[in-house]
């Protein structure tokens, strides 16, 4: 008996640390969303001012947190914009809108409307130390539709998001009960906050069960949220497009979700690229070539002068080129 004590003691105790180093990797994976985010300076970013045939007008909210979230709507110069819709632009973590402007840009063109791009707290040019996390971004996203529905009245409004942005364009109105969202598209969007984690280090049935009580404590209600059953319930028109390839927000653990809700709700349409990964908004060779820069950037970390040579030479065209079949597929869902 003294030896099955014994081995008792080490099962509870392995199985403990094991607690403890799921419960630390959570807290990692939170704080990166929680984080203060601002643009790369060593990378470059488009502005509005890159592109001729786009005007743009500065706006400024406050949120509920009593911070000024700030972006900018984009309209293109030439041809009869659209003035009764108007698409709205979630970006994904970490550098705020203007890492997607080449695609804002698109997206207005393409389809002759306004496109808002704001900042959420603790992004680039919005204030806050950092966000509210990967949940209470929502109430954000939120409040940026109710800006929209305040100072354009009975516009219609289109969602996209990329990544986590997509996770609000999906989710937002699981909170937030807007008559006037039209449309959604959810770009490489994860399904939760849990799943982002289980498709990096792998699935089990009691991970699963630690890591959603990890959320609940973290963000309360909140983790009971999950895009599958928003875009399920919601009944709006719902595009979802994802790669097979994407090693951030895994194939197995959010795209084959969509897919087998898809299949039992004709609101939604999925497309899925099998030679795509992350930044499926990308045509295929700028996504590579976008891969490839951030892997040689990083392999120069120890050499600052050639770090900075390096990026001197990239040309910032050629890797933020967007897809011309996700720019068509987006235009047909808007119905334009």
């Amino acid at each position: 008996m003294h030896w099955l004590y014994i081995a008792l003691i080490i099962v509870a105790s392995l199985f403990l640390l094991s607690l403890i180093l799921l419960w630390a990797a959570f807290l990692l994976t939170t704080r990166i969303f929680s984080r203060r985010q601002d643009k790369q300076p060593d990378f470059h970013y488009f502005e509005a001012s890159d592109f001729p045939n786009m005007t743009v007008t500065r706006v400024e909210l406050v949120n509920a947190k009593n911070k000024k979230l700030r972006g900018y709507i984009y309209e293109p110069k030439e041809g009869e914009v659209n003035q009764e819709e108007m698409i709205i632009f979630f970006s994904g973590v970490g550098m705020g809108h203007k890492a997607y402007t080449r695609q804002i840009v698109d997206l207005a063109s393409e389809n002759n409307l306004r496109v808002l791009g704001m900042d959420y707290q603790g992004c680039d040019e919005s204030e806050g130390r950092s966000t509210r996390g990967f949940y209470r971004t929502l109430y954000d996203a939120a409040d940026i539709i109710r800006y929209v529905e305040e100072n354009y009245k009975g516009v219609k409004i289109h969602l996209i998001g990329h990544s986590w942005g997509g996770f609000l364009s999906g989710n937002v109105l699981s909170i937030y009960e807007s008559t006037q969202v039209e449309t959604i598209t959810i770009l490489a969007a994860p399904n939760s906050l849990p799943d982002v984690f289980l498709g990096v280090t792998g699935s089990s049935v009691i991970k699963k069960l630690f890591l959603w009580l990890f959320a609940y404590i973290s963000f309360g209600k909140l983790a009971n949220i999950k895009t599958v059953k928003s875009i399920a319930n919601n009944k709006v028109k719902t595009l979802v497009i994802h790669g097979r390839e994407d090693q951030v927000v895994t194939y197995p653990r959010s795209g084959r979700l969509y897919i087998n809700t898809a299949s039992e709700h004709k609101h939604i349409r999925p497309l899925i690229f099998d030679n795509k990964g992350h930044l499926v908004y990308l045509d295929t060779h700028a996504e590579m070539a976008q891969n490839n820069l951030m892997k040689e950037y990083h392999a120069y970390k120890k050499d600052r002068d050639k770090q900075l040579e390096f990026i001197s030479n990239v040309d910032w065209s050629e890797v933020t080129n967007s897809d011309e079949t996700v720019l068509a597929v987006i235009k047909d869902l808007l119905g334009m």
